[in-house]
């Protein structure tokens, strides 16, 4: 029976939905600076899928996170993130993350782009893991804001500020 407890406490304490938000901002120097928060241990589990397998769950943000942990989030995220400006690539440099207990910030900048007419972003962070994953957009440039909830079924959202 105490063999059950720590995995009754996991089931209390894990989030019953799959949900990310990512901030896109268009700076004054024409950078994007883009900022995703995503939970914790979803990206523990996906990380699970990238490093070699010693059978060694993946820890972030204590003294029990690998030394290569933060190259497997890049990884991750860099497959998963996809930038167009006006029909051209903006390929986003991974600048680094910080977690904060059970949220992860990931942060993200692109080259300068010229003003932007239309952005097509692509986001498919863990949708191979989560059938029920969402992952929220908001994009801020050219004065105006907009957001977008991106699914399996539609990862790509392009928007006309």
């Amino acid at each position: 029976m105490l063999s059950l407890l720590p995995l009754a406490i996991y089931a209390l304490l894990a989030h019953d939905f799959h949900f990310s938000r990512t901030d896109m901002v268009y700076s004054r120097e024409g950078t994007w600076q883009v900022t995703m928060r995503v939970f914790t241990d979803d990206l523990e589990a996906e990380l699970q899928g990238v490093r070699v397998d010693d059978g060694q769950p993946v820890w972030l943000g204590d003294e029990r996170q690998h030394p290569d942990a933060a190259a497997w989030v890049e990884q991750v995220v860099v497959d998963a993130w996809s930038l167009e400006v006006n029909g051209l690539e903006a390929p986003c440099a991974f600048l680094g993350m910080e977690v904060e207990l059970d949220i992860t910030y990931l942060y993200l900048e692109s080259p300068a782009t010229d003003l932007p007419s239309v952005i097509t972003v692509e986001n498919k962070l863990f949708f191979n893991q989560f059938d029920d994953q969402v992952n929220e957009v908001h994009v801020e440039a050219n004065g105006t804001q907009k957001r977008e909830l991106l699914t399996r079924e539609m990862p790509i959202w392009t928007y006309k500020p």
